[in-house]
């Protein structure tokens, strides 16, 4: 441990150092018993911008990438010549970019067309191997998560924890974006084209255009969804359609369109409501988080409140006031509050891990409920914390219920990384009673 502990107390004095291919740092990995960070990221995007300006510049981050050998790889120019690159400092862009090749090639996947997703990040054993990745945006403290974890992967003598295991994490590989589970967002001159297209066109047309304009990250996008969740045409068939629309946009925008849909949390339709709460859960912005709690506190309907509570597990990760909202509903033990209960468990899996949760979830594995049982199973899948392995399995072992069985041995597959975030997502929805899929989360 003390050849990590130097460069973990000095690497906070610099910004991450970048390598500078990809071969070097697997001979720097190999020599030095590391893990290698690869950093995947584009510009123009504002979760790419944030990455870049914000996280990868934190103090704490700086130190974690000290333990390890770190790429960055991106295919844009930001300075010319041998001049360092102004937007990640440490190597110039002619650097970068020859990783990003290097990268396309040997670790992440492209589509038919040479698109990868950015960000994406992808944390790699000496050998090349991927330890795991998370594509999309990921917050410090789920970046946090994975480098603790994947530096626990191949030191079995590193005990630290921290953070949150990210919501798209993927053990042992990288995401395929020509599965069908990815797709490109609109960018802002696609955006624009397709609003002006919007002043003339026919409300059939309006709405085929809503459902593709709200993939765009661009204010103009978001602005004209706040009114179209206002027009008529939005509830001509009763709620139906806006329904349909709130959940399109849980499924496929970006986290600003939380202040979209913030508004019809208050809506009189109990339908519509848990539509914005599942659509808020899979959108993950922390800025909805206050009026996530202020809708669950006021919630008349049981089926409804459910859903508030697992969006307010997944947007207060490290929040006070949500952790100790999730916990009262898990503990609540009276029969008749088991449906919240049951969530509660499922929704204290989102929530950053600590010894108060995993005692609850080891106590609620041995619960009288078959269902409570279940719930706990998943939510230690959810928390893709490796400490519950021991735990489910001896729980797998002691019990006799054959459905209980099954979810336990489907969180442990997750928790291996051989699992099927759709199975495990198969066993949430039954669970929890849930009638709104998260096609985001578990995919479908």
């Amino acid at each position: 441990m003390p050849a990590l502990v130097i460069p973990f107390l000095l690497a906070a004095l610099a910004g991450i150092e970048w390598q500078e291919s990809l071969d070097a740092a697997l001979e720097k990995a190999r020599a030095e018993h590391k893990v290698v960070f690869v950093a995947v990221n584009m510009d123009g995007e504002r979760a790419n911008d944030t990455l870049a300006n914000v996280v990868y510049q934190d103090k704490d981050i700086i130190r974690l990438a000290g333990l390890t050998v770190n790429l960055l790889a991106s295919k844009e120019t930001h300075a010319g010549g041998e001049r360092e690159c102004p937007r990640f400092g440490g190597v110039p862009c002619a650097v970068h970019q020859a990783v990003d090749k290097q990268v396309r090639k040997r670790v992440v996947k492209e589509a038919g067309n040479g698109w990868v997703i950015a960000p994406q990040h992808v944390f790699l054993d000496a050998s090349g191997a991927v330890i795991l990745s998370v594509p999309y945006a990921v917050t410090k403290s789920e970046l946090t998560w994975c480098f603790l974890t994947a530096i626990a992967a191949v030191d079995p003598e590193w005990k630290t924890r921290g953070g949150r295991a990210p919501r798209r994490l993927i053990l042992k590989g990288v995401i395929d974006p020509g599965s069908g589970g990815a797709g490109e967002s609109l960018n802002r001159e696609q955006a624009l084209a397709l609003l002006e297209e919007a002043k003339t066109t026919s409300r059939d047309n309006v709405h085929l255009l809503f459902l593709r304009l709200i993939t765009a990250d661009e204010p103009e996008a978001v602005a004209f969804a706040k009114i179209q969740f206002g027009s008529r045409w939005m509830r001509h068939e009763g709620s139906q359609t806006l329904a349909e629309c709130i959940r399109a946009v849980g499924e496929v925008s970006p986290p600003s369109y939380y202040e979209v849909l913030v508004p019809l949390a208050k809506d009189g339709e109990p339908l519509v409501r848990a539509e914005v709460a599942v659509a808020l859960e899979q959108l993950g912005s922390a800025k909805a988080l206050k009026d996530v709690l202020e809708a669950y506190k006021k919630e008349k309907e049981m089926a409804v409140a459910k859903e508030w509570l697992r969006a307010a597990g997944a947007l207060g990760a490290e929040d006070d006031k949500a952790r100790k909202t999730v916990l009262k509903a898990a503990q609540d033990v009276r029969p008749k509050e088991l449906l919240l209960r049951k969530n509660a468990l499922l929704a204290a899996g989102s929530l950053e891990m600590d010894d108060e949760i995993a005692d609850l979830l080891a106590q609620a594995l041995g619960d009288a409920f078959a269902d409570v049982r279940r719930a706990a199973a998943c939510s230690a899948a959810i928390s893709r914390e490796p400490r519950f392995v021991p735990a489910l399995e001896a729980a797998r072992d002691a019990e006799a219920d054959e459905a209980v069985k099954k979810t336990l041995e489907v969180a442990l597959a997750v928790l291996s990384g051989s699992g099927s975030l759709k199975d495990l997502g198969a066993q949430v929805s039954e669970v929890g009673e849930d009638t709104i899929p998260r096609q985001r989360l578990f995919g479908g």
